[in-house]
């Protein structure tokens, strides 16, 4: 039924063809391992969904790395492997201050690759929003007006599945020809 939608809505079956090919890097906390379980979860829900080019960041082996080693392949990923960005922030890494690695990556984004943040979507647990530093809010405003980043406040763990799918069409309907 869906194919039959999207075919009646687009022409062809061709967004459904090149869904595998879409390359999504999620961004987030590792830690507490609550957090690093509701990452994966993002991750196996796409690529059931379709989006078998789904990666966290940690599915390139940083664990053999220096810090500067793994500071580069999150860059060079960013810049030249991925077609879009989704940045998570749980409010479970926020009380025990773990998103540090993925500010860094957010503000990595924002000053050494603009040409993705408008391909790029954070993802925040509704409650936290307010609790994250105003400079980080200010650049997620400033982005969101001046460059089309896209943000998403999550509920739940289903609403972040359905959310982050969501986003995943729509960039796959933005970046369809280039794909």
């Amino acid at each position: 039924m869906r194919r039959w939608v999207l075919k009646e809505l687009y022409g062809s079956n061709n967004l459904l063809d090149k869904k595998p090919r879409l390359k999504i890097l999620i961004l987030g906390p590792y830690g507490p391992e609550s957090a690093l379980r509701r990452l994966v979860d993002v991750k196996e829900y796409l690529i059931s969904r379709g989006y078998e080019s789904t990666k966290l960041a940690k599915d390139f082996n940083p664990e053999k790395m220096t810090d500067q080693e793994v500071f580069e392949m999150s860059r060079e990923l960013m810049k030249n492997w991925a077609d879009a960005l989704f940045f998570f922030f749980f409010a479970e890494s926020v009380r025990e201050g773990r998103l540090i690695g993925v500010y860094d990556e957010f503000v990595t984004l924002c000053e050494s690759i603009p040409e993705k943040i408008s391909k790029s979507v954070v993802f925040i647990d509704k409650d936290i929003y307010k609790k994250l530093s105003m400079m980080f809010r200010g650049r997620i405003t400033c982005f969101k007006g001046e460059f089309d980043l896209k943000v998403a406040f999550l509920e739940s763990q289903e609403d972040t599945r359905k959310k982050a799918e969501m986003h995943a069409f729509n960039l796959l309907v933005s970046l369809g020809d280039t794909l």
